[in-house]
């Protein structure tokens, strides 16, 4: 729902969960800090800031971070993630192009990138007296890894919406300048969304990990090395096979991993994790424009978009 917030169809308070409210009335203890690393021959999770933690259980549900690219020197650059980046992104669009047109880069060809590069432009057009200009750097092709049919129909929605796609890698980022093997491009803002990668904790505590640098976990969403470690979502790398990274896989071990739990514990037999098959995906493409897959049907209209903030509210709501 984040690419919603910067065009302004969400507030903040729509798209995100009160975390120790919902802790604290289960009955759990909430600890606002950063894990460091953990110990898993005593047991023992090292914070950034405050004492360690002893477990006799472990989940790791601590999502992804932006993959890294070289910067230097460089002003309003901003990362997709945390949602706050999101906030600050909308007003920095919004100041900057008040008095003069501007350039907007955004790093990253994928899902995160089309629905970002798309939503600036709803912004501009909604809330910014001038325009913006969108650079979107595919490294390997817009949506690699989506079928033919699938990319084609998010290309036309770019070209259709003035965003310049350009192939090749962003090699770095130097004095608002983003650099590819061909040519510089400047820019006033640049968005981060080069792909995610798990957090790089689990290798510093000698966790086994997939290639990624995720969590390896067996089908019941267990640690490789650690009976009494799990995790889900980004964080993860799933040995029996290996995971795109998208917010319905995260949901549907939700409940494995909540079982699994309670079942470790009371040494009671766990029960696989299944991803499943083909799945919805549904891009946010800003004037309240929706890009639709399930399986080979491919749809793109308003009412794709109408779809997408029906699930994404009432997901919201049954846990807000």
């Amino acid at each position: 729902m984040a690419p919603g917030l910067l065009n302004g169809i969400y507030k903040k308070e729509d798209i995100r969960f009160h975390i120790k409210s919902m802790v604290e009335k289960k009955g759990g203890r909430f600890i606002l800090d950063s894990l460091d690393y953990i110990d898993p021959v005593s047991k023992t999770i090292f914070l950034i800031n405050k004492n360690p933690i002893d477990y006799d259980v472990l989940s790791f549900n601590t999502g992804s971070i932006i993959k890294d690219i070289s910067v230097d020197n460089t002003s309003n650059i901003f990362k997709v993630k945390p949602i706050s980046n999101i906030v600050s992104l909308r007003r920095k669009i919004i100041e900057l192009s008040e008095p003069r047109n501007i350039t907007v880069s955004v790093i990253g060809g994928g899902p995160a990138g089309v629905e970002i590069s798309a939503n600036i432009r709803a912004l501009q057009k909604s809330y910014c007296k001038n325009d913006i200009a969108i650079n979107l750097f595919c490294g390997s092709g817009i949506l690699s890894g989506f079928d033919e049919k699938f990319r084609s129909a998010a290309k036309k929605h770019m070209v259709d919406k003035r965003i310049i796609i350009i192939p090749g890698f962003a090699e770095s980022i130097e004095n608002n300048t983003v650099v590819t093997k061909e040519r510089s491009f400047v820019s006033d803002i640049v968005v981060l969304s080069s792909g995610v990668e798990p957090p790089r904790m689990f290798k510093k505590s000698g966790l086994p990990t997939g290639p990624d640098g995720g969590l390896m976990v067996n089908k019941y969403l267990q640690s490789a090395g650690y009976p009494e470690i799990f995790g889900g979502g980004d964080c993860i790398y799933f040995k029996e096979s290996p995971l795109s990274k998208i917010g319905v896989h995260a949901v549907k071990q939700n409940k494995i991993i909540l079982n699994n739990l309670s079942m470790f514990i009371e040494n009671q037999e766990l029960s696989p994790f299944a991803p499943g098959g083909d799945y919805l995906q549904i891009l946010n493409l800003g004037d309240h424009m929706g890009l639709l897959k399930k399986k080979g049907f491919i749809y793109s209209g308003k009412p794709a978009f109408w779809l997408k903030n029906a699930i994404d509210r009432k997901f919201m709501n049954k846990y807000g």
